[in-house]
């Protein structure tokens, strides 16, 4: 289904937040905002799409990151690429382990796509001009079911191995990340990644490369061909 965009009102309720989020001095401050934002974003967009429908609308990075290109164009947040970097430097580590971690990764996402942009006024067409390093597929086996999800996850330049992980785990709700790993999968054969590893640098090797997260004890038969969309 088409993702209706958010509301003028929306967009004046997260160009508040924004507004608050650059006058805050405390970084915790500051995510707290980005936070409140992102959630009228989704509030909107699920209003909008559902008519009143008590469903909830699931969005995956690469349908909610153009959308947040958008808002961050429309709102005319300039300021988005410092805030970004001074929340990444001075909030502490447990904070970016779950939720903050992942909208903080998203607003620098955002902003690398926005840095990249060619005609950022041809709002339809921001989902074209999203480079591939702007968002991560991972593989995932579901072990209960016996099958395989692709989880779609933003991604900001020269992300670690050890930050995708805290990503996909906070994304695929795992209560155990200590025992997963991320791996390297060409044509079924893996390769454990170090915590220290760039895994952007494998998916822009050109060859037919996935990222696969899973138990680290786990035998998986992975396909002989992955499938890249």
């Amino acid at each position: 289904p088409k993702i209706m965009l958010p509301s003028e009102s929306a967009l004046q309720t997260i160009s508040h937040y924004l507004t608050r989020l650059q006058a805050a001095d405390s970084p915790l401050e500051k995510l707290e905002y980005l936070l409140a934002a992102i959630a009228t974003i989704f509030n909107s967009v699920k209003t909008s799409q559902l008519s009143g429908s008590s469903r909830s609308l699931t969005l995956g990075a690469d349908d909610f990151l153009p959308l947040f290109v958008w808002v961050l164009v429309k709102t005319n947040f300039v300021a988005a690429e410092i805030e970004a970097e001074y929340m990444w430097g001075l909030l502490h580590p447990s904070l970016l382990s779950g939720e903050g971690g992942y909208y903080l990764t998203t607003l620098s996402s955002a902003v690398h796509v926005l840095k990249n942009f060619k005609d950022s006024n041809e709002e339809n067409n921001t989902k074209s001009h999203l480079k591939a390093d702007s968002v991560l597929k991972v593989v995932v086996p579901d072990e209960l079911h016996g099958s395989i999800l692709t989880k779609t996850l933003p991604a900001r330049p020269h992300m670690t191995t050890k930050e995708v992980c805290k990503i996909i785990a906070h994304k695929a709700r795992i209560t155990n990340p200590q025992d997963y790993a991320l791996y390297r999968l060409v044509d079924g054969e893996e390769t454990m990644l170090a915590d220290n590893e760039c895994p952007q640098d494998f998916m822009n090797e050109g060859k037919h490369v996935m990222l696969a997260y899973k138990r680290i004890d786990a035998k998986i038969a992975w396909p002989k061909q992955q499938q890249s969309n």
